[in-house]
């Protein structure tokens, strides 16, 4: 099994830590593929990789359970085993040219992350759209992230479904956000990833728009 050494923790959106290691896993090949992580008396917790294949593993963890609280703890220096990379990820097409939808809600931010910059290391060869859906925007996470790409091109939109005083963006859903933006169209691919009422109604939504099957992905 794998082990892999922590090089940093930090807080990364509300109640969610960004923990970073010191080397990539073989065998991670595509966006969209998790691991689990192995800690001494604590059940396996699984974790989708937000880092893009051959970089440094990174993991994006909600405080929640006694696995995942006991990571966010550790001080950097510790190894942690883990298992190798698990799943067939987004299973995009690297040669389309179909604009693309990624709609992504919570933590699901971490799964889509890696599409993105993929799209950018290929040099943004054809239009990309996020819609992030979060309670507010300080439940946001890699929001540094999301400034760079929108300022190499990707249209970043935070859909907030309890938006604070003041706020000027999208409010509500994301699938219905991207309805009312024009963009549950057929002639789209979609990534989607997040809670799993966003994603079958996305999914759904996006089919009765004509956009097959084989161009909805999801990565389980």
């Amino acid at each position: 099994m794998p082990t892999l050494t922590l090089t940093e923790t930090h807080p990364d959106g509300h109640g969610l830590f960004r923990l970073t290691f010191d080397q990539p896993l073989e065998g991670h090949a595509k966006a969209g593929q998790f691991l689990t992580a192995h800690l001494e008396g604590h059940k396996p917790a699984f974790f989708a990789i937000a880092s893009a294949p051959g970089q440094p593993i990174v993991l994006l963890v909600k405080k929640h359970g006694d696995a995942a609280e006991a990571l966010c703890a550790m001080p950097a220096g510790e190894a942690v085993e883990v298992s190798d990379p698990m799943g067939e990820g987004f299973g995009l097409d690297p040669d389309a040219r179909r604009p693309l939808v990624v709609l992504a809600t919570g933590s699901g931010i971490s799964a889509v992350r890696p599409v993105i910059q993929g799209e950018i290391a290929a040099g943004l060869p054809r239009p990309v759209t996020l819609l992030y859906g979060v309670f507010t925007p300080e439940h946001r996470s890699f929001v540094s992230d999301l400034e760079a790409w929108a300022a190499r091109g990707v249209t970043v939109h935070t859909v907030c479904s309890e938006p604070p005083e003041g706020w000027q963006g999208p409010t509500g859903f994301v699938q219905d956000a991207a309805a009312t933006m024009g963009l549950v169209t057929g002639d789209v691919d979609v990534v989607l990833c997040g809670y799993p009422a966003m994603a079958a109604a996305a999914a759904a939504a996006f089919k009765a728009a004509g956009v097959p099957d084989d161009r909805v992905h999801l990565n389980y």
